[in-house]
């Protein structure tokens, strides 16, 4: 017998995006990106999806703004701006985003 699922997937083309490292907590230990985005209180998976509909150079600026946000964290604006380039690259383009069959963040449903 198979179980029903109880829980739609939790949008795997973001997984590189989401575990990816935004740099260390202060024990050394990598802080991922889900990580950093549940402690400003943001769901990982809509931030994720939210990023990979706008352009690179938008998402870019605003995760770096969020990235800034970390209070535990003290990185320059050059330096936040840096880890959010290289952490956007690792987003889906649009179109592999909205193959999901979770529904657009802000959806109601």
């Amino acid at each position: 017998m198979t179980l029903p699922r109880a829980y739609p997937p939790m949008l795997p083309e973001f997984d590189r995006f989401l575990f990816a490292a935004v740099g260390e907590e202060v024990d050394g230990v990598p802080l991922s990106v889900l990580s950093a985005l549940a402690r400003l209180e943001l769901d990982p998976w809509d931030e994720a999806a939210r990023l990979a509909h706008l352009t690179r150079e938008a998402a870019a600026d605003q995760l770096a703004r969020t990235i800034a946000r970390l209070s535990d964290r003290c990185w320059s604006e050059g330096e936040a701006r840096q880890i959010s380039d290289g952490l956007i690259k690792r987003l889906p383009v649009a179109g592999a985003a909205a193959k999901s069959d979770r529904p657009a963040p802000g959806t109601r449903l």
